[in-house]
């Protein structure tokens, strides 16, 4: 659980330092994700990801995070499924919705 909590820490810091590469490096094959490009993330200035349940399926991981996302000084929110796999002891997000 942690290994989890930390990608999602990780994602945000990306949003706080604007780095795509370090976005991208928590996505499977550092590629973007179908309906979630890194430009709409890193068009926002802060996101604050919570972890609120995680459900372990076929190997794989479907984590329920609520976003709250800071632009242009307006706050919104977003409650998303990302789907997680693990690759040598590495968690990369694949798919979400």
């Amino acid at each position: 659980m942690k290994k989890i909590l930390d990608l999602f820490e990780l994602r945000d810091e990306a949003i706080s330092k604007q780095n795509k590469d370090l976005f991208l490096s928590t996505q499977f094959e550092f590629k973007e994700i179908k309906n979630s490009s890194s430009k709409d993330y890193l068009a926002l200035s802060e996101l604050n990801s919570e972890v609120l349940h995680v459900v372990v399926e076929d190997g794989s991981y479907i984590v329920m995070v609520a976003e709250t996302r800071y632009k242009n000084k307006k706050e919104s929110h977003a409650y998303l499924l990302y789907y997680i796999r693990e690759e040598e002891g590495s968690y990369f997000i694949y798919d979400m919705k």
